[in-house]
């Protein structure tokens, strides 16, 4: 299993995208994508998510983008987040991508003291 931990440095700000705010997506079409924007002092971040699964680095104004969109990446992204996401909105959008390729969603566990 991968627990994925994003460092950003520095102050976040808002842009096109908000920095260290990865979102899973599901198109009307039926496309589903990962991004997530970082500072470009986190490339290292983004280049061990790129030798895992696959996917690209682009350089935007804000820093970098990584964007993952092929299907045997995104499932294995999937099943490495999933069960580990706390946020209502994110885990909608994992639950969007997880309905998309068959799998099955699921919910984090309570925090404890000991897994907290």
């Amino acid at each position: 299993m991968l627990l994925i931990v994003l460092y950003t440095s520095g102050d976040l700000s808002a842009h096109e995208e908000e920095n260290g705010d990865g979102q899973f997506f599901v198109s009307k079409k039926g496309y589903a994508n990962f991004k997530i924007v970082m500072k470009k002092e986190d490339t290292l971040a983004l280049n061990s998510l790129k030798q895992k699964f696959g996917g690209s680095i682009k350089e935007i104004s804000s820093g970098l983008k990584y964007k993952l969109a092929h299907k045997k990446g995104l499932i294995k992204l999937v099943n490495n987040v999933n069960g580990l996401i706390r946020n209502p909105s994110k885990m909608l959008q994992l639950d969007k991508v997880c309905k998309l390729y068959g799998v099955k969603f699921e919910t984090s566990k309570p925090l404890t003291y000991n897994n907290g």
